[in-house]
């Protein structure tokens, strides 16, 4: 799985497909357990594996990123950051 952040929304692939939720459709992101997980709906959730990530590092910053896209929408965000899921 690859997952990408753009100040539109966020973007997750796979060999089995892909799809796209703008920011303001996803209620939340956080790290659940060993996952980082998107809240679509209360029934429907993308979850990425921790070990996807690098490092710590690049996990934090990802859900920095992510966080910050949730929080504001997308609406003065810029660039991309992306796990190798």
């Amino acid at each position: 799985m690859v997952a990408t952040l753009t100040a539109d929304g966020a973007r997750f692939e796979s060999d089995a497909g892909h799809i796209f939720y703008r920011w303001q459709y996803i209620r939340d992101a956080a790290r659940v357990g060993g996952y980082v997980r998107f809240t679509i709906t209360p029934i429907e959730c993308q979850h990425i594996p921790v070990r996807a990530f690098r490092d710590d590092a690049h996990l934090k910053e990802f859900l920095t990123s992510a966080l910050f896209y949730v929080n504001n929408q997308g609406a003065t965000a810029s660039g991309e950051t992306r796990p190798n899921a």
